[in-house]
């Protein structure tokens, strides 16, 4: 990128931030509900907006009726990454793996591997990686269920972003178990070492994807649990009918508000009119 372009995009990106975070902190000027996608996200707008907003949680949902659970997984010890790289989370996740993670797998498993699916494959930042013949770059895939079946296990790296990361409720559908950091778990209501395995260093990532490896009764009940979670809380079905029930309630405070209105109305004219009467009462005495 020319020395130019680059201070541009700083500028721009500065601009647009300040813009984005006055907006997001100003909220409640403009509206007095917000929906988010994890807890996390609400109490950020809470805390930017003093409390004076109100907050709704509607968490993002999956179609399982898509995602046949996969009755046996593959005993390949193969790892699985989906994601696009060329967002910021994703790039520096899995980076952050194969630099930290990856060479103590390695010398664990000496025949471990990791297939990655997504765009941004060809990020120079990636390119020492690629010479690793365990590492499969695979770019974007068209159906991610091929490349699931080949896989015992998911990672989710994740140190930047918010929200709620799809890839974990896909993985859990299918039956693939998941070991991610704190914040790709973030929104999802999962527990660690009963739905997911949670690790937020590198000798810790690498020793729960060597446990479940090493664990096979364990692997199974809990990619057991893992689907039973997301047919309960994440399924697109019960998604849709909570949408339907907030929606339901607005429309009801919509129309609590416009009654009180008219009764704030009414009350105004009767006391204009009675204040008219009075007045000329008094002009006529």
């Amino acid at each position: 990128m020319q020395t130019g372009t680059r201070k541009n995009f700083k500028k721009n990106f500065s601009t647009l931030y300040k813009q984005t975070l006055w907006y997001e902190s100003h909220l409640s000027c403009f509206v007095n509900t917000v929906l988010t996608c994890s807890e996390k996200d609400a109490s950020i707008f809470q805390d930017i907006n003093r409390n004076k907003i109100n907050t709704i949680v509607v968490p993002n949902g999956t179609d399982t009726s898509l995602k046949e659970f996969i009755a046996r997984l593959t005993r390949n010890e193969t790892l699985i990454f989906c994601g696009d790289l060329n967002t910021v989370a994703n790039h520096n996740g899995l980076l952050w793996f194969c630099a930290r993670v990856w060479p103590l797998l390695k010398q664990a498993r000496a025949g471990i591997k990791l297939i990655v699916t997504g765009g941004g494959e060809n990020n120079p930042h990636f390119d020492k990686f690629k010479q690793d013949p365990n590492i499969e770059f695979k770019g974007r895939v068209a159906d991610l269920k091929d490349y699931y079946l080949q896989a015992r296990i998911a990672i989710v790296p994740l140190h930047v972003g918010s929200g709620t990361r799809l890839k974990i409720l896909e993985a859990m559908s299918y039956g693939i178990p998941v070991v991610s950091t704190s914040l790709g778990a973030e929104g999802i209501e999962c527990e660690n070492k009963t739905h997911i395995l949670i690790a937020d260093n590198a000798t810790d990532f690498s020793t729960a994807i060597i446990n479940i490896f090493n664990n096979n009764e364990e692997l199974e009940s809990m990619r057991k649990r893992a689907r039973k979670l997301v047919e309960e809380k994440y399924e697109v079905a019960v998604v849709k009918n909570q949408q339907k029930d907030l929606i339901s309630d607005i429309i009801d405070n919509l129309e609590n508000l416009e009654s009180q209105e008219h009764k704030i109305i009414d009350l105004a004219e009767h006391t204009t009119t009675s204040s008219h009467d009075n007045t000329q009462s008094q002009r006529v005495d």
